[in-house]
């Protein structure tokens, strides 16, 4: 007779073995093979070349600016040596 859990424990009624639940269960723990290697997990497909996460989009908005400040910085010094 199947037990409910593994800490339950049977009680006898009128000569009968009687656990708690009515239902017969069958439960199987199933543990893997440790002598074999792991599966690896398959990696994700590559996104879309145009989508951007917001980490990528404030890099590049960054980058601008450092170059737009670039510009500026060379423009300041242009006037200046004009003068």
């Amino acid at each position: 007779r199947s037990l409910e859990t593994i800490f339950e424990e049977p009680k006898e009624k009128n000569g009968h073995l009687i656990s708690v639940s009515q239902q017969k269960r069958k439960r199987i723990l199933e543990f893997q093979d440790f002598t074999l290697p792991r599966k690896r997990k398959a990696r994700g497909k590559i996104k879309a070349v145009g989508s951007f996460t917001r980490a990528k989009r404030a890099a590049l908005q960054s980058a601008e600016l450092d170059a737009l400040l670039s510009q500026k910085l060379m423009d300041l010094e242009a006037f200046f040596a004009k003068e």
